[in-house]
């Protein structure tokens, strides 16, 4: 495919891109990112409206549009118009997007030599395959702080911050600077710094992203790549997104009754516990499902003991949801306890107390200080 610029990184205004053409895409004067149609790798008539490293050989995007049926369809239509800015259409002439919209919103990543104001948002995509909005985000809030929250999709509701960077004195930016500084810029000009660790930009490329997991992440690529070259984590918030307190009604990093713990990369990785699915077998984090129905009517046939039993799991925890603590309590009584209690799904037992957990669970982690066991009730064989 070919893409065009002028010389010196200017469009020309009535010049359109069509997605599915030729020319698909404005370059930068230093030709090091591109601005148009990016086209899916797994389907050919679907692209994004984006911003993309473009002299890498994947041609890492760092924003996209967010349109209301992202991904944009083959002919659709960009152009810098004399009175509305860059305007993106479908085929059928229908209004996308505009240029305004980019003021309060973005997507996936920043990149150096940017400043975010008070009030934008940063929001990360659904998986590292589909770029639909995600539910994590980044912003800049008016009372000067930088949080990380979870949203509740399909709504626009956002649950209080899972992470947050307080000032000692109101910010009023948030900036990555050219030299791959990111701080926050306070009322006062002094520098609430977020990162400091770089290498020289003149070898590297730089972006900070909110991933589809929730973790903010500086990475940096070598200009001069080798076949093996890559991006290189430099520095990450939160430290362990698995341990971070998420508030009750937010389904934490994996969605509910699943556990986080991390890789060795320091990265979430998701899991169904003994006798849980997955809701969804194309979006992991919908959360998971028991194998069973358990219910609260009576069976005379057969007792619940017959019908179910306890599954052990150590160093696993679900900080919140209880409805019953039973304290001082030894072990074995937490396990008959849940057995015994239709409502019951889950126990945890730590330091002679007994935490009675229902279905759903959120924010499940493993844990190992926290020198829990979880009763698991499962069906019997």
């Amino acid at each position: 495919m070919a893409q065009t610029s002028n010389g010196n990184g200017t469009i020309k205004i009535g010049a359109p891109l069509t997605a599915g053409d030729k020319v698909f895409s404005w370059l930068s004067p230093s030709g090091e990112f591109a601005f148009g149609f990016h086209q899916l790798p797994d389907n050919k008539d679907l692209f994004l409206l984006a911003i993309w490293f473009n002299k890498l050989p994947e041609k890492t995007v760092v924003w996209y549009a967010d349109t209301p049926n992202s991904p944009i369809p083959k002919g659709s239509k960009l152009e810098l118009t004399a009175d509305r800015g860059l305007l993106l259409t479908d085929p059928q002439n229908q209004e996308l997007w505009k240029s305004g919209t980019i003021v309060s919103q973005a997507n996936m990543a920043i990149f150096n030599d940017t400043v975010l104001e008070k009030g934008v948002v940063v929001s990360s995509r659904i998986s590292s395959t589909n770029f639909s909005k995600g539910r994590f985000q980044l912003s800049l809030k008016t009372d000067g702080n930088v949080g990380l929250y979870t949203m509740n999709l399909p709504s626009e509701h956002l649950n209080s911050n899972y992470y947050t960077k307080e000032t000692t004195n109101t910010g009023k930016q948030l900036v990555f600077n050219e030299s791959g500084s990111l701080y926050i810029l306070r009322e006062n000009n002094e520098m609430d710094m977020f990162s400091t660790e770089s290498a020289s930009i003149a070898n590297y490329y730089y972006r900070a992203t909110l991933d589809f997991d929730g973790v903010f992440t500086k990475y940096s690529y070598p200009k001069n790549p080798t076949k093996d070259s890559n991006w290189s984590v430099v520095w990450s918030i939160p430290d362990n997104i698995c341990l971070q307190r998420f508030a009750y009604g937010n389904s934490g990093v994996c969605g509910y009754n699943r556990v986080c713990r991390l890789d060795q990369n320091k990265r979430p990785l998701c899991e169904c516990i003994r006798g849980f699915s997955l809701v969804d077998s194309n979006d992991e984090y919908r959360g998971c499902k028991p194998s069973f129905l358990q219910s609260c009517v009576e069976d005379s046939k057969s007792s619940a003991e017959s019908r179910y039993t306890i599954e052990e799991m150590k160093d696993v925890d679900w900080p919140s949801g209880d409805y019953e603590i039973l304290q001082p309590y030894d072990k074995e009584n937490c396990k008959e306890a849940c057995l015994s209690d239709c409502t019951c799904a889950i126990a945890i037992y730590r330091k002679n107390a007994c935490w009675k957990k229902r279905l759903p669970l959120n924010n499940g982690k493993f844990d190992t200080t926290a020198e829990a066991i979880a009763f698991i009730k499962a069906q019997s064989s």
